[in-house]
């Protein structure tokens, strides 16, 4: 595994200052966050990477392990803190976590941004069960240059890991959500459940997103 210097001192800290893995920065991102939003970066680098190759009809070999590597690093990153966090459950006795639900709820806005982004790969990084029936800030979703952008005029916006995917029409996470992290399809967001978004789209993907629901976990 190789990491960069920086990043390996803080892996170092963490075995003595285990709060750190819930330390939040300026936009509410966790470590893990962070590292789910290198992963990100990391994956579509390799798609640009592979695209062009294809484009250019010429392989470059050094870059395309550079790439990898980084691809590789990002991802045993998010593990490894995916790991971690792991070992604290809300009842732990871990020090200077203020707020007890940053150990309830680890991973749900990790996720989120994976599914926000269509990276499956990314979504089977996170233990079964792990995700929990939960809103999600919309702007704690971006990365940071967005984040700029948007700051001037930021309202606060409210969305859910299984709304995210039926506004992608992203079948794999619905699976996953429904299949795997036992998930509330009955969860409404402005009043509205996950129909309306596939509604909104009328893609065949969407009816089939709906007709899995309906068979897997018909909504109240």
């Amino acid at each position: 595994m190789r990491y960069e210097s920086d990043w390996f001192a803080f892996e170092a800290q963490l075995s003595d200052l285990p709060h750190h893995l819930f330390m939040l920065n300026k936009m509410g991102q966790t470590p893990l966050d962070v590292a789910i939003l290198e992963t990100i970066a990391a994956f579509d680098s390799q798609a640009a990477q592979k695209a062009q190759e294809n484009r250019s009809g010429k392989k470059d070999s050094q870059r395309s392990r550079e790439v990898a590597d980084t691809v590789e690093n990002a991802t045993e990153k998010a593990q490894m803190l995916i790991l971690r966090m792991q070992k604290y459950g809300p009842h732990c006795s871990i020090k200077f976590v203020q707020k007890p639900h940053r150990l309830d709820l680890m991973f749900e806005k990790s996720f989120a941004m994976a599914v926000k982004m269509n990276k499956n790969d990314i979504l089977d990084l996170f233990p079964i069960n792990s995700i929990k029936t939960v809103y999600c800030s919309v702007h704690q979703l971006k990365d940071y240059k967005q984040f700029k952008e948007d700051k001037m005029c930021h309202v606060e916006m409210l969305t859910t890991p299984l709304h995210l995917a039926c506004q992608n029409s992203n079948i794999e996470a619905v699976r996953q959500l429904i299949e795997l992290q036992n998930y509330d399809v009955n969860t409404l967001l402005n009043e509205k459940n996950f129909v309306v978004e596939l509604l909104q789209n009328s893609g065949y993907l969407d009816f089939s997103i709906l007709n899995m629901i309906m068979k897997k976990k018909l909504p109240q």
